[in-house]
């Protein structure tokens, strides 16, 4: 697999970064994990090909994971992509559906097929849900929103070769059954608890990257106690395994 850091930035903007999104080149299928502000700008800097995305994994409906789709989207229409597009999302498709045609980015319209689809194991990638969203419960109770709450991690598999895209996480118990066998894990640096991070990596055989700026208590953490199986992810890394 190759994996081509697309974006890594927190949901507070900085200058020179971008919001979260991974392209992966799979043996049978090129995928976009997460689609943040500046994903199009991104695609276009590393000249992929209009029609390379076969399938786009979003983790959750947060601006910094999701809101770049629009412009991606409208941008491979007036490329004049032909290639169906599979979407899977983690709750609310008719809702996203609807965000479109409010935005008159019409399906009838574009030069593809777009099929938005409710997230669910495909073959050989597998989404775990996290705790991520679960802290606005007692918020959307006491204003009465009925959004589900819904964040995904995801698992690559593919020749026993296994990676962990976190996504945005509020702890990392959720990975603990699944961390066998893993070599690479792209984790949120900024919600969970530091000292988890550090356990993860002792427990770990393989890279731990960190995306989504790092908490100021982990940078303390890191300097005092130095890993080697940790490094901070970059916008510019590829990465074949």
């Amino acid at each position: 697999m190759k994996i081509r850091v697309l974006g890594i930035a927190s949901g507070l903007p900085e200058l020179g970064l971008h919001h979260s999104a991974f392209y992966v080149e799979t043996k049978d299928r090129n995928i976009l994990i997460d689609a943040g502000e500046g994903i199009s700008q991104q695609i276009l800097k590393f000249k992929l090909d209009k029609n390379v995305i076969d399938e786009i994994y979003i983790s959750h409906l947060h601006p910094d994971h999701f809101s770049g789709i629009f412009m991606l989207i409208q941008m491979l229409y007036l490329q004049k992509r032909t290639k169906d597009l599979y979407v899977y999302l983690p709750e609310e498709v008719e809702k996203v559906k609807e965000m479109f045609n409010t935005m008159y980015i019409f399906q009838e319209k574009l030069s593809y097929k777009i099929f938005f689809l409710k997230m669910r194991k495909n073959d050989n990638i597998i989404p775990i849900e996290n705790t991520h969203l679960k802290t606005y419960r007692k918020f959307t109770a006491k204003v009465n929103h009925k959004n589900p709450l819904i964040s995904f991690s995801y698992i690559i598999n593919e020749d026993k070769k296994k990676i962990i895209f976190t996504s945005d996480i509020a702890s990392t118990e959720h990975l603990t059954n699944h961390i066998s066998q893993t070599g690479i894990i792209f984790i949120d640096a900024f919600h969970p608890k530091s000292k988890e991070i550090i356990r993860l990596s002792d427990s770990f055989e393989g890279d731990i990257f960190l995306t989504h700026s790092l908490s100021e208590e982990l940078k303390l953490e890191l300097i005092q106690n130095k890993r080697k199986n940790i490094f901070n992810a970059n916008e510019k890394d590829e990465i074949i395994f």
